[in-house]
């Protein structure tokens, strides 16, 4: 199982925020809760296929290297780097199924608003049609039409655009 983050790819649209127009800040935050429920479906899925969750901490070493000065001089220098520990957790299965199967339930409905947000920044903003490409197919869901998932939806707020 290829341990790839399918938010990663919505996100990857957004790299550039510092200098991101107002449509590109708008996508980005109509993007946000569904790219979370992706990353977060595929953390579970891992902790399923695995058995077990994966605890990641930042910790600090101490580095000792060798080195020679342009005048032929050795030396020994001491720092600090840093280095990713990642320990198991154990985690229980009976409830990552069901927050699973939850995440399942929302992400057709989250899917349809990300799209209507969308289509808000576009009209509010001008352009984007490069960017209304349907997220890649997840195992086990079914096709539905656009116009499927948006129905019954009407209660669902849209993004406010503000300039």
């Amino acid at each position: 199982m290829p341990l790839i983050k399918p938010a990663a790819l919505l996100l990857g649209l957004t790299t550039l925020a510092a200098c991101a127009t107002p449509l590109e800040k708008c996508v980005r935050a109509a993007g946000v809760p569904y790219a979370d429920a992706l990353e977060k479906k595929v953390e579970i899925e891992h902790n399923l296929y695995r058995g077990y969750a994966v605890h990641e901490e930042r910790v600090p070493y101490q580095r000792t290297s060798a080195h020679i000065s342009s005048r032929g001089g050795m030396g020994l220098s001491t720092g600090t780097a840093w280095r990713t520990k990642e320990t198991p957790v154990y985690v229980d299965m009976e409830n990552q199924r069901a927050i699973l199967k939850d995440i399942d339930d929302r992400l057709p409905q989250m899917e349809a608003r990300w799209k209507r947000n969308v289509e808000s920044c576009r009209v509010a903003h001008g352009g984007l049609d490069h960017l209304l490409e349907p997220a890649p197919a997840k195992k086990g869901m079914q096709e539905v039409t656009y116009s499927e998932m948006t129905a019954g939806d009407e209660d669902l707020p849209l993004i406010t655009v503000e300039e």
